[in-house]
């Protein structure tokens, strides 16, 4: 368990385990105490998986989401958990850094290959 403050808010990254035998690590995810989760219409709430590389941008979590087999880069209102996806899937995705209105994030593990998604608005 991981646990760090991000923009006033406690993070705690917890239950991590890797993608596979050898691959990234994704771990679920509570800010402030309260599990981001994902609820549908039919089903109660989710867990979701997370990379464990959170960044800050406008008081927002900038965190890399995993979902069947692609990481996304999402940005999460911390007060409200919403979280909005803002880029297309990557097999891989470890947050380098914000600079301006772009996050750079690595695509491998040794960082040959980065790429870069420009920052939404506010949720």
């Amino acid at each position: 368990m991981a646990t760090l403050t991000l923009a006033g808010n406690t993070l705690e990254f917890s239950d991590c385990r890797e993608v596979g035998q050898g691959g990234p690590e994704t771990c679920t995810l509570s800010i402030n105490e309260v599990p981001v989760t994902r609820t549908l219409l039919w089903r109660s709430a989710r867990s979701q998986r997370f990379h464990p590389t959170p960044l800050e941008y406008e008081g927002d979590v900038l965190v890399p989401l995993w979902e069947a087999t692609y990481f996304y880069l999402v940005r999460i209102d911390p007060q409200t958990l919403k979280h909005r996806r803002l880029s297309p899937g990557f097999k891989f995705m470890r947050l380098l850094r914000v600079q301006d209105d772009e996050v750079e994030f690595s695509t491998w593990h040794d960082n040959r290959e980065t790429r870069r998604v420009r920052l939404t608005r506010r949720l």
